[in-house]
C-alpha cells in the first residue's frame, strides 16, 4: 500500500488544518528518549563534536531515542567524513596531478560529495532541516507571558 507523498504532513498539522482522520492515523507507540549526552569513545573527533552540539537538543524534542543510536552514529560519521575531506581538499586543492601528467579532480570530491549526499537525507530524518522539521510532531513550547486558562479554551 502505498506511504503517501514525499512530503506528507504530520498528524500534528492534520490536526490544526481539520483533516486528520482516526481510520487513517498510524500513530506507532514512540519509543521513550533515553541516549547517553557523552558520545561514544570509538567515535573520531569531529563525529564528537557534532554529538556533543545535537544529542542532547534531539533528545530533549523526543526525536532522538535509544533505538537511533545507531543512525544517529553513522549521521556522525558521515560529519567527520565530511570535515576530514574538506580539510584536505583545503590543504591539496581540487586538483591533482594525474597519472599522466595532467590535472584531474581530486579523488576526495566524490567521496565528499557522496558523504553530503547521505548526510544531507540523514539528517532530515533527525529533523535537521527547516523542512523536516515542519513536518515533525515537536513539542510546543509555551509561551511565559501566556495566560493557561486562555490556552486551554483556545483549544477546546
Amino acid at each position: 500500500m502505498p506511504k503517501g507523498g514525499h512530503n506528507k504532513k504530520s498528524s500534528k498539522l492534520k490536526l490544526l488544518k481539520g483533516t486528520d482522520r482516526k481510520n487513517r492515523s498510524r500513530r506507532s507507540p514512540e519509543p521513550q528518549p533515553g541516549i547517553q549526552k557523552s558520545p561514544p569513545s570509538w567515535l573520531p573527533s569531529w563525529a564528537k563534536v557534532f554529538w556533543r552540539k545535537y544529542a542532547f537538543k534531539l533528545k530533549e524534542f523526543g526525536i532522538l531515542t535509544e533505538a537511533d543510536r545507531p543512525a544517529f552514529e553513522e549521521l556522525c560519521l558521515l560529519y567527520d567524513r565530511i570535515r576530514e575531506c574538506h580539510e584536505i581538499l583545503q590543504r591539496d586543492g581540487l586538483m591533482v596531478e594525474g597519472a599522466r601528467g595532467g590535472q584531474v579532480k581530486h579523488p576526495l570530491v566524490s567521496v565528499m560529495n557522496a558523504a553530503e549526499n547521505q548526510f544531507r537525507m540523514l539528517s532530515i530524518e533527525f529533523g535537521l532541516t527547516p523542512a523536516a522539521r515542519e513536518r515533525l510532531d515537536l513539542p510546543e513550547v509555551p509561551d511565559e507571558g501566556e495566560d493557561p486558562m486562555k490556552r486551554l479554551f483556545h483549544e477546546a
